[in-house]
């Protein structure tokens, strides 16, 4: 409902509701509180809400977040925590899909690594020789090859989905 002066006129707005950076904030809320919206059960379903100076204030979002880079998205840099403005920041889509409760992060040879993919680039390898380094295998002739010892892969958010 748009706000109006004691002489009943309306007031001006925002003049974003066409923004991309907008659209993302709407986007938050309806995870956040509508029980209808398909991303519910991820956010507002298990308790993830918005704070109360965004809730209801664009303004206020945007004076925090700022534009939405072209091709960015809001994420939260903790999935655990709600969005605000010290838990969430901009990010392409290839730096949040390594931030979602579904993440490993790999440790090998005493390095941490956000992928198998980066692990393998910085040790010289395939995904595939990290992953089986990790996970174990099963070789060609049925014999299973268990991780090495140096080898592991941790969720990013242990007991999520």
């Amino acid at each position: 409902m748009r706000t109006t002066d004691k002489n009943g006129r309306f007031l001006p707005t925002h003049g974003m509701h066409s923004t991309t950076t907008y659209h993302v904030w709407e986007a938050m809320k309806q995870r956040c509180f509508n029980p209808k919206d398909k991303g519910y059960p991820r956010y507002g379903g298990r308790g993830i809400t918005v704070c109360e100076a965004w809730k209801n204030s664009f303004e206020s979002f945007f004076s925090d977040m700022g534009e939405a880079p072209h091709g960015f998205q809001i994420d939260r840099i903790d999935n655990n925590k709600d969005y605000s403005p010290e838990n969430c920041k901009w990010s392409s889509k290839a730096e949040q899909a390594q931030n979602r409760s579904t993440s490993n992060r790999w440790f090998v040879d005493g390095n941490f690594f956000a992928s198998a993919k980066e692990a393998a680039e910085k040790l010289s390898s395939t995904e595939t020789t990290i992953t089986r380094w990790c996970k174990g295998y099963v070789t060609k002739k049925g014999n299973y090859m268990p991780p090495k010892n140096n080898c592991k892969v941790v969720k990013l958010y242990e007991g999520m989905a």
